[in-house]
């Protein structure tokens, strides 16, 4: 038995789970009072352990906030990635990758959406906090793993896949941050389901409807979007010619 913040005797804890509390006492704080009026004493109160505790986990009251930000984006991103961006089988089909990335990128980002917008306020009036948090920077990591998967999947080495990884999860990121600003209120607000089918099959599919018109077999128009990464990534070998625009009669 040892005994607490407050003197009270409790069982001796795991390195992991008295970790974890912290964290989960500092995401709390962090998310009721800001960066600013939390203090590290009064994480390690509500986490039952002392501060010295505390700062043997984490050295610093920034390496805490950035543990409470960005460790559920890493569990995601690597669990997504182990499933589908290290295997060395074909992706199932390119929606089905997209849906998988687009629920657990949203579900993220909206359980986390008051921690990352206090990052971001943080950053802007607080910038000495985040300049050396390695958050963003671990992000950007994953981001050339997925990156460097996409690609072995699809042995594509011109198109921009680098611009394209970073550019679907700001998709995701900003319809949950800044829905807001961005979407219809009242009646006319799109549900949740309706939001992740149409992320999911922007990302997968591109935007058709924005392609130029092509005429096909000297009659009708029809508009035709160049093959997203997953699609590529998804298609039996020998199937390229697919996405091939000579295939098409002309």
């Amino acid at each position: 038995m040892i005994e607490d913040s407050n003197g009270k005797a409790r069982p001796r804890r795991s390195s992991a789970a008295t970790r974890a509390l912290v964290i989960a006492a500092a995401r709390g704080l962090f998310a009721e009072r800001g960066y600013g009026g939390t203090t590290t004493r009064e994480i390690a109160q509500r986490a039952g352990t002392s501060e010295m505790v505390l700062f043997r986990i984490f050295k610093t009251k920034a390496q805490l906030f950035e543990a409470a930000v960005f460790e559920p984006f890493d569990r995601f991103l690597q669990s997504f990635l182990e499933e589908y961006g290290l295997s060395d089988q074909p992706l199932a089909t390119p929606e089905a990758a997209s849906r998988r990335f687009v629920e657990g990128l949203y579900r993220i980002m909206s359980e986390n959406r008051e921690l990352i917008l206090l990052l971001i306020a943080t950053g802007m009036y607080e910038e000495k906090v985040t300049r050396g948090l390695k958050g963003m920077r671990s992000l950007n990591d994953y981001f050339d793993i997925a990156e460097a998967a996409v690609r072995s999947h699809t042995g594509d080495d011109e198109a921009d896949l680098a611009l394209g990884v970073r550019l679907s999860f700001g998709l995701v990121a900003a319809a949950v941050l800044f829905g807001d600003w961005l979407l219809p209120g009242g009646q006319a607000r799109p549900t949740r389901a309706r939001l992740i089918d149409q992320l999911s099959h922007f990302i997968s599919s591109g935007v058709p409807s924005l392609a130029p018109p092509v005429r096909r077999n000297g009659g009708a128009l029809r508009r035709r979007g160049a093959p997203s990464a997953l699609q590529r990534a998804a298609a039996p070998a020998g199937r390229d010619r697919a996405f091939d625009d000579s295939a098409d009669p002309v």
